[in-house]
């Protein structure tokens, strides 16, 4: 009687039902990138531009998210060029692909929450710039030029589609799915995709 225990968890979904149905469930709301963005610097001083974006999209309001190794801003931008040089192996060739995505997800398992948001943020630039065009801002607007290229080749509908497979396998490795069973699924479901 005199305890009370606080749970903390980021999606609710993953609780068995045994769990849930004694709990109280209490939503916070998000923080907006403003404020992440404030926490973000009171943390580690000076944060470039495309960085403080960059770091805002992939926090999604969660100040703790974006304050996760906050000086490793390099490893960030060479992961995400990485990311966006596989994809661009997507529309082509098979096996280079594969053998590019599963080493990707291997080498960096430290930092797979942070590979599914960019691959994610990379396939909706695709998608926005597909159908919108120059009219609309990209969440990777350094990459601008290979983002239209590859809209281009793999269409609104094919960008879709993967963003739904990316998550499918998000949600796989939510549900202690083996990882590298996990990845090489995705990436050939992705091909399979834009076919």
């Amino acid at each position: 009687e005199y305890a009370v225990v606080i749970l903390i968890c980021s999606n609710i979904s993953l609780l068995i039902d045994t769990v849930r149905s004694r709990v109280v469930r209490l939503d916070f709301s998000r923080n907006r990138d403003g404020e992440v963005l404030e926490a973000l610097r009171a943390h580690c001083g000076v944060v470039p531009e495309h960085d403080a974006e960059m770091i805002c999209a992939y926090a999604d309001g969660i100040i703790g998210r974006a304050l996760v190794n906050p000086e490793n801003f390099d490893t960030f931008r060479q992961l995400r060029e990485r990311v966006l040089t596989v994809l661009e192996m997507l529309p082509g060739a098979k096996s280079e692909f594969l053998l590019e995505m599963s080493a990707l997800f291997e080498k960096n398992q430290a930092y797979k929450e942070f590979l599914f948001f960019s691959i994610n943020s990379f396939l909706r630039d695709m998608m926005l710039a597909d159908r919108f065009g120059d009219r609309i801002r990209l969440q990777n607007v350094q990459f601008k030029d290979k983002i239209q290229r590859l809209a281009g080749r793999l269409g609104y509908h094919k960008a879709d589609a993967c963003v739904n497979i990316v998550q499918e396998a998000w949600t796989c490795l939510g549900r202690n799915v083996n990882y590298k069973l996990t990845i090489d699924s995705m990436a050939i479901r992705l091909q399979e995709a834009v076919k």
